[in-house]
C-alpha cells in the first residue's frame, strides 16, 4: 500500500535520530576500549617491572629483602611492602576484568555497527519511497490541472447553450450547410497544392504552343524549338535538341529580348481575357520597335532609313499584336508609343495622336505651376 508523504517525513526524521544515537554509542564504546587497553597497557608493564626484581619469587612476602633475600624479623618488616602487595593485587584484579570485558565491548560495538548499516539501508529505501511519492504527486497535480481546466471550458459552453433562446425549424438552415459543406469541399480540391500545380501545368502547356508560333512568326532565335514559359522563374526557355532548355537570358540579341517579352505578354493577356481573370485588360508597350528604328533615325516616322530586313521585322512584330487584340476583341486593349509611322491603313487608323512638328503630349504654352507672372 502507498505511503503518504507525511508518514515518510515522519520516518525519516525518527531513522536520523536513531543514526545520530547509534553513532554517538559507537563512539563512546570505541573511546572506552581505548582507554581500557591503555590501562592494560600501563598495567602489564608495571607488573613486568616488579616480576623483573623477583619481590615475591620464592620468599614469603614481607620476611625477605627484596634486594639481598636476607631474613627480616617481622617486627622489623617495612610498611612499604604492605603497600607494594596491595598495589600489586589491585593491578591484578583491574587486568583480570579488563581481560572479561574488552570481548563484550567489541562484540556491544558490532552489534552497534549492524545497527547503524540497517538505519543507513533504512534511509535508502526511505528516499527512494518520497522520490517516488514526489513524482507521482507532480503528475497528479498536473492531471488534476488539466481536469479543472477541461471542467471550466465544459461549465463555459454549458453556460452559453443555456442562455441560448430557443431555435425555430432549422431545415433550411441544415440544407444551406450541406450545400456550403459541397461548396466549400470541392473549392478545397480545387484549390491543394497538387490540383494547382495541375492547373498550372496544363496552362503552360497549352500556351508553349501559342509562344512556339508567334516565336516562329518573329523569325527569333531558337524558334525552331518548343518555346515554354517557366512560371518560377517568370521566363521564356527553348527546349533544344542541342543545348537542352536553353532560358531567354541565354537567348542572343536586343531583337530576341523585344520579341519574346511581346510574345509572353499577349500570350499572358489573352487568356487572362478568356478566361475572365481579374487582370487589368490593357497592356502599354513604349516604342518595341527600338531596336529596329531607333530614336536618332526618326525624322518623320519614316522607316525608309531603315535595312528591308528590320523593316519587315518591324511590320511583322506590329502585324502580331494587332492580330492578338484582334483575337480577344474587345477584351483587350495595347496602348503603343512609337516613333515609327508604318505607311499602312491599319496601322494608320490606329493611330490616335501624333506628336510632331511642335505638338507635345504637355502643350510649351502650358504654365507650370509657380511659374510666370512677371512677362
Amino acid at each position: 500500500m502507498a505511503r503518504s508523504s507525511h508518514g515518510l517525513s515522519t520516518e525519516r526524521g525518527d531513522l536520523l535520530q536513531t543514526q545520530r544515537r547509534i553513532r554517538a554509542d559507537i563512539d563512546a564504546a570505541r573511546t572506552f576500549s581505548k582507554d581500557e587497553k591503555g590501562f592494560s597497557h600501563e598495567a602489564k608493564e608495571q607488573t613486568a617491572r616488579l616480576a623483573t626484581i623477583g619481590i615475591f619469587e620464592g620468599i614469603e612476602p614481607g620476611h625477605s629483602c627484596p634486594l639481598c633475600a636476607r631474613e627480616l624479623p617481622k617486627e622489623h618488616a617495612p610498611p612499604q611492602l604492605a603497600a607494594l602487595k596491595g598495589a600489586l593485587a589491585d593491578v591484578a584484579s583491574r587486568m583480570a576484568s579488563v581481560a572479561r570485558v574488552e570481548p563484550h565491548i567489541e562484540a556491544a560495538i558490532g552489534e552497534l555497527e549492524e545497527r547503524l548499516q540497517q538505519v543507513q539501508q533504512s534511509l535508502t529505501k526511505n528516499r527512494t519511497q518520497m522520490e517516488a511519492v514526489r513524482t507521482a504527486s507532480v503528475a497528479l497535480s498536473e492531471t488534476h490541472a488539466d481536469s479543472a481546466r477541461k471542467a471550466h471550458v465544459l461549465g463555459r459552453i454549458s453556460l452559453y447553450l443555456e442562455s441560448m433562446p430557443d431555435v425555430p425549424d432549422t431545415k433550411e438552415l441544415e440544407g444551406q450547410i450541406g450545400s456550403l459543406s459541397a461548396q466549400f469541399t470541392r473549392l478545397e480540391e480545387e484549390l491543394s497544392d497538387e490540383r494547382v500545380q495541375e492547373q498550372l501545368t496544363s496552362i503552360a502547356s497549352r500556351l508553349s504552343g501559342k509562344l512556339t508560333k508567334w516565336a516562329r512568326d518573329l523569325n527569333l532565335e531558337h524558334s525552331a524549338s518548343p518555346m515554354r514559359l517557366d512560371l518560377k522563374k517568370l521566363t521564356l526557355v527553348a527546349d533544344t535538341l542541342e543545348d537542352g532548355a536553353v532560358p531567354m537570358s541565354r537567348i542572343g540579341s536586343g531583337e530576341n529580348g523585344v520579341g519574346f517579352h511581346l510574345i509572353a505578354h499577349l500570350a499572358l493577356h489573352q487568356w487572362f481575357v478568356q478566361r475572365s481573370r481579374p487582370v487589368p485588360h490593357f497592356i502599354f508597350f513604349d516604342q518595341p520597335s527600338q531596336v529596329y528604328f531607333p530614336a536618332d533615325k526618326d525624322v518623320d516616322g519614316s522607316l525608309d532609313l531603315v535595312p528591308d530586313d528590320d523593316r519587315v521585322h518591324v511590320l511583322q512584330m506590329f502585324q502580331l499584336i494587332f492580330e492578338a487584340v484582334e483575337a480577344v476583341a474587345p477584351g483587350l486593349q495595347v496602348i503603343l508609343i512609337e516613333h515609327a509611322d508604318l505607311n499602312v491603313d491599319w496601322y494608320r487608323d490606329a493611330v490616335v495622336e501624333r506628336w510632331r512638328g511642335g505638338k507635345k503630349l504637355v502643350p510649351e504654352d502650358w504654365k507650370r505651376e509657380g511659374e510666370g507672372g512677371g512677362e
